[in-house]
């Protein structure tokens, strides 16, 4: 590539790192203890309390009755009916074990709770088309959850005037990124995002008026809350550096719960497409359609490291007739190098002259010498976009493609395909005609600054930029094997 090429992909690259670091920085901090040091004795009277950490409730009963459904088993404490566990059917955690949405210390807390009591069967089993509700009761208070065979929705209704919840609960082996995605979120008026390291310097309280839901999120699963009752207030408050709590305040409470993947599918069930981010609205439809393109594709073939793969195909022969374009102005440039090089030489000691009489050149010989960008610029978008669909869907969790490359979420943990990219970058360079040694330094430098931006991007991002840019080797062995008919 020439050296505009590489400045334009350098100025996205640059960017794209921008975009990372920002990420990086919405991930709350660990609190760290001060180092020791020698103070000075004082009174008594004067030495602070230390801060108590939050305390947590614990569960008011040890004996569960368990509800399985077609998507996840739900275990609810017999005394005081809290949601204890949550464990998804379909997704796996890092260790390999079904992955376990809600943990300690649970959902729907009341301080009611050492009264209620349910004497029903310790296991249910809810079947597909089926309708089942548990009630929790003391003769004065009442819980009732109600389930459905499948799907991530259950119903929550009480006549409590108070009522705890707790999350985001981290699921994902990359605990940077999950602690950087999480977040409390309520949506009133708009679509509103408090991250758990913001709340830990106040908690935040929202007025019901208005409210049409809340809850919580990490990377990629949705604990949401959607009020069918009159809410009082909402608290969101900060407990650790990875979990927070919403006080629930009302008359009495009547609710949906999704608890779920942040799946656009699987959001439109219960209306909260918004919480999937596309990106900003120039590449949202970008986004739109290559998720969608995604979806055909792996319903087709079972490994969406190969979907990555032919993806990158279909984008190399969408992007073909510009490629011929841009190696055509390329050959057209080494063939008037020579007449630049006499036109500097002829107009040395006058850059004005110098300027005119090439910008005249290039038009007698119909040369554009900014085509070589047009290409790649055409083509950010479309990769901004890929990075949000690969970044964000959950088809990509855990997902494998081959050999040590187990997971295309996350990033390549011998940093093989990074380095490869980077060599096939350079080797690209030598391939194009008219490249001088200055310009391949330029590449061989730019080449280091990408493998250094992919070391930590998913592996489904690095792998579609390493075979596009393998195609783009087949592609120039090809063009030059055409010879004159191509180059012309």
């Amino acid at each position: 590539m020439d050296k505009r090429t590489w400045i334009a992909i350098g100025v996205f690259a640059v960017f794209l790192l921008a975009y990372q670091w920002w990420l990086s920085t919405k991930a709350p901090k660990p609190s760290q203890k001060p180092a020791p040091q020698k103070l000075e004795p004082a009174p008594e009277t004067t030495k602070p309390k230390p801060q108590e950490a939050p305390k947590l409730p614990q569960l008011p009963d040890t004996s569960f009755i368990t509800v399985e459904t077609e998507t996840f088993v739900a275990k609810l404490t017999r005394r005081g009916g809290v949601l204890a566990s949550l464990t998804l059917k379909n997704f796996k955690a890092p260790d390999g074990k079904p992955l376990e949405l809600v943990r300690e210390p649970g959902l729907f807390h009341a301080p009611e709770d050492t009264a209620l009591f349910s004497s029903a069967q310790g296991y249910i089993r809810v079947e597909k088309g089926q309708r089942v509700s548990l009630e929790f009761s003391d003769g004065s208070h009442k819980k009732v959850y109600t389930f459905e065979g499948t799907g991530y929705l259950l119903s929550f209704r009480a006549d409590l005037p108070k009522l705890e919840l707790y999350g985001p609960y981290l699921t994902e082996r990359d605990r940077k990124a999950d602690l950087g995605a999480s977040a409390a979120l309520w949506r009133s008026e708009k679509l509103h995002k408090e991250g758990i390291g913001k709340l830990k310097r106040g908690a935040k309280a929202i007025l019901g008026g208005g409210l049409k839901w809340f809850g919580f999120r990490n990377h990629y699963f949705l604990w949401a809350f959607l009020p069918s009752s009159p809410v009082k207030t909402v608290e969101f408050r900060a407990l650790s550096d990875s979990l927070a709590s919403a006080k629930v305040l009302a008359d009495s409470l009547s609710l949906v719960a999704y608890l779920g993947p942040i799946d656009p599918k699987a959001l439109s069930s219960a209306g909260l497409e918004e919480v999937f981010s596309w990106g900003f609205f120039l590449i949202a439809p970008f986004a739109k359609a290559i998720y969608w393109m995604f979806v055909q594709l792996g319903r087709v073939i079972p490994n969406y490291g190969w979907v990555i793969v032919l993806f990158a195909l279909l984008m190399k022969l969408a992007f073909f007739p510009l490629s011929l374009r841009t190696y055509r102005s390329m050959s057209k440039m080494q063939a008037l190098k020579p007449k630049l090089e006499e036109l500097q030489r002829k107009y040395k000691d006058d850059p004005q002259k110098l300027q005119e009489a090439t910008l005249k050149l290039y038009q007698a010989y119909g040369v554009n010498p900014f085509s070589g960008c047009f290409p790649v610029l055409l083509q950010l978008p479309v990769f901004w976009a890929l990075y949000q669909v690969l970044r964000n869907a959950i088809e990509f969790r855990m997902a494998p493609w081959v050999l040590w490359i187990q997971d295309l979420s996350y990033k390549d943990p011998y940093y093989i395909l990074p380095v490869v990219m980077g060599a096939v970058s350079v080797l690209n360079t030598f391939l194009q005609p008219g490249v001088d040694r200055r310009s391949r330094m330029t590449s061989m430098l730019m080449a280091g600054l990408f493998v250094f931006i992919f070391l930590n991007l998913p592996a489904g991002i690095v792998l579609y930029w390493l075979t596009y840019n393998l195609y783009t080797t087949v592609e120039q062995a090809v063009i030059r094997a055409g010879g004159r008919r191509w180059s012309t």
